[in-house]
């Protein structure tokens, strides 16, 4: 789903990957867009978005409005600060542990099974220690670099659903999601830099959902001698690319603990209560989970 041009002698957004990515000395993130404290950064708000009553259908708060927030430096990137509720974040969470990577859906383990039942403890079996993405809906061959137009399965209808529903937030409601893959982050995990554009409409917003731990993501612009902006990506946060930014050279260096120590999903009310999260907990609690939806076709 995406491409990576190479290297230049001019490549700031490589320099700038490697800084937030280097371990012996642990890169100064003062700089790093905090969407919990936006009044202190170079952002502004672009929306105040209106929610509905069946908002709470696909996990999303469904009382008063959602905060849609614009980057100054790069034209048509939008963030939505989680617009989820502590239960909508379990069961999309659930979601991509459980069900995504189920046949016939595809995953990088090739000669490897999902258990026939979710283990006690994702992070002892050799199916979720491994596990690193699954794609969803039309298949992106990794080889060439294009999708596989014949092998499609059948988009999950939940996660179209919610897809739909933010698309529709924003005013684009011709937004029709036909592809998405979920990216599994280990605490050590990075993304270098990529555009993605194997789709053949890029005039369609790219939404990308964050769970769990905190990541520290990159965008820049179309080459990789734009100086990159780096912001936090915390769990629930929405981006959603459009305009320019859709074909920006983005990455995540650096996944790490939210500072704080707070886990929005474990805020659940007791009678909303799941009796089997200890599982999902117990994995998030050192990985980051990025689910991304776009539309691979233009509409006539």
């Amino acid at each position: 789903m995406y491409t990576d041009d190479g290297d230049d002698e001019n490549d700031i957004f490589k320099r700038d990957f490697k800084y937030y990515k280097r371990k012996a000395v642990r890169p100064d993130l003062s700089d790093v867009i905090d969407f919990e404290r936006p009044h202190e950064f170079p952002v502004e708000v672009r929306a105040r978005l209106q929610t509905t009553p069946d908002c709470g259908e696909v996990g999303l708060v469904d009382k008063g409005e959602l905060l849609c927030y614009a980057v100054r430096a790069n034209r048509g990137l939008l963030v939505i600060p989680n617009p989820f509720t502590p239960r909508g974040q379990r069961q999309w969470v659930s979601r991509t542990l459980r069900s995504y990577p189920q046949p016939p859906n595809c995953t990088n383990l090739k000669a490897l099974k999902p258990p026939d039942v979710f283990p006690a403890s994702p992070q002892l079996d050799d199916f979720y220690k491994n596990l690193r993405w699954v794609t969803l809906g039309l298949h992106h061959d990794w080889d060439s670099k294009v999708y596989d137009l014949g092998n499609a399965t059948t988009f999950p209808s939940c996660l179209g659903a919610l897809a739909k529903k933010l698309a529709t937030l924003l005013g684009y409601s011709e937004f029709e999601p036909e592809a998405a893959i979920v990216n599994y982050y280990a605490m050590n995990s990075t993304l270098s830099g990529h555009v993605d554009r194997s789709e053949f409409d890029l005039g369609s917003p790219l939404f990308s959902i964050s769970f769990g731990q905190t990541a520290v993501f990159l965008i820049g612009g179309a080459t990789k001698n734009v100086k990159p902006t780096a912001m936090f990506l915390k769990s629930g946060d929405v981006v959603v690319m459009t305009g320019e930014s859709r074909v920006a050279y983005h990455a995540v260096p650096l996944v790490l603990p939210r500072e704080d120590g707070g886990a929005p999903w474990n805020y659940v009310a007791d009678g909303d209560a799941d009796s089997d999260w200890s599982a999902e907990a117990e994995y998030l609690a050192n990985h980051r989970i990025n689910l991304n939806v776009r539309q691979v076709f233009e509409k006539s």
